[in-house]
């Protein structure tokens, strides 16, 4: 038993190790693809094809093996004999294939178990361990019971497939970062809704999920003093530069990055800086009026509307603003009674009717949240297919 298994690894490995390892694009070791097929042979065939030195295996694409013949090599379109490829193959030059050794060859490509692999074989080829197929040619013959029976081995064909790793261009990839899935998450403030966009997008990272907010894209008023723009309806729908956030989606979905403006909440206008958004494969918009355009809607994949209690999203909002955004807390109550409460009765709520789906307490809603996961994931994995 030991012989043996010493007899299998000296004949695999037989000749210098750097004759059957390349290196890879980071420097590590690994085995040619031509080495790999000429493992699948017989042992007294594979050793002396494995022979040929690693930078004359990286050329070769085919693998001829016809009956009464030396093995052929087909590099670079031409057909060569082992000594015109390599002074290390002329061992090989003077071989004849005989009849006996084409079926050991065969034998040895189906491991061990020609029967299961008959289907193929009347067809006119073996899938070998790797992936590769070898072609086969012969004398074919059609039995009643059997059906198409390969009677005589005549030829073997192995391709050497080789994975080549190539930078697409600009353009193209670019296009392909164009291909997005939208998602508009619907809800007022302190219902939850940016928790749950946040929990996505640092669930699968800034590459594959970019978040917009719709507050972004407040209308700038700097033809109004700060006092007049504290008596602003900031929670109706043309308080919004909408016509640029769509703008700026169909520039992402086109693969073009945009600059998203950037609200300062502490002098109610918006600032003179933007933020560069990138491309991605998932967009996820968040805000309170998003589903009051249709260009929006239409635009996006999945519309998902946020709903909690009011008197959690009030207590929530007060928290935010008086900590986050220097408000009083006066100024917060009467903002509330005098717009954000009428125009949610008015606009917000109403708008649920267009939601895909219903989510209550946002992203402490765990089930949802998993939903909602299993659907990005899905078609990030639909991305990679591509």
């Amino acid at each position: 038993m030991l012989c043996g298994l010493f007899c299998v690894l000296w004949v695999l490995t037989s000749g210098p190790v750097h004759k059957l390892m390349a290196k890879d694009t980071e420097g590590e070791q690994k085995m040619d693809e031509y080495y790999q097929v000429v493992q699948t042979l017989p042992q007294w065939l594979a050793r002396p094809l494995g022979q040929l030195p690693s930078e004359d295996a990286e050329t070769v694409h085919e693998l001829r093996l016809r009956l009464g013949c030396a093995p052929q090599f087909t590099v670079q379109g031409c057909s060569c004999t082992p000594t015109q490829l390599a002074p290390e193959l002329n061992a090989l030059q003077t071989m004849q294939l005989t009849p006996l050794q084409m079926e050991e060859i065969l034998f040895t490509l189906c491991g061990g178990s020609v029967h299961t692999h008959q289907t193929e074989i009347a067809q006119g080829y073996v899938t070998l361990e790797n992936g590769c197929r070898a072609g086969l040619g012969g004398r074919f013959l059609q039995n009643p019971e059997q059906g198409t029976v390969l009677q005589g081995l005549t030829s073997v064909n192995l391709r050497i497939a080789r994975e080549k790793t190539v930078p697409l261009p600009q353009e193209l990839t670019a296009a392909l970062r164009g291909h997005f899935i939208g998602m508009l998450l619907v809800g007022e403030p302190g219902s939850g809704k940016t928790t749950l966009a946040c929990r996505l997008k640092a669930l699968f990272g800034e590459d594959e999920v970019r978040l917009i907010s719709h507050d972004s894209y407040y209308k700038r008023h700097d033809e109004l003093p700060y006092e007049e723009r504290c008596k602003l309806n900031y929670d109706h729908p043309d308080s919004f530069d909408t016509p640029l956030m769509v703008a700026h989606l169909r520039e992402l979905r086109a693969g073009h990055p945009v600059q998203v403006p950037v609200y300062d909440y502490t002098i109610h206008n918006r600032s003179d800086k933007t933020v560069t958004v990138q491309p991605a494969p998932v967009i996820i918009v968040e805000g309170i009026l998003i589903f009051d355009s249709p260009e929006l809607c239409d635009l996006m994949d999945m519309k998902v509307f946020v709903d909690t209690d009011a008197d959690v999203r009030i207590l929530r909002r007060i928290v935010r603003d008086v900590k986050e955004r220097g408000r009083t807390l006066d100024s917060v109550v009467n903002q509330y009674l005098t717009t954000v409460k009428p125009m949610h009765e008015q606009f917000v709520e109403p708008s649920k009717r267009k939601a895909d789906l219903i989510v209550p307490e946002g992203g402490h809603n765990l089930v949802a949240l998993e939903l909602l996961i299993k659907w990005v994931d899905n078609h990030l994995h639909a991305v990679e297919a591509e």
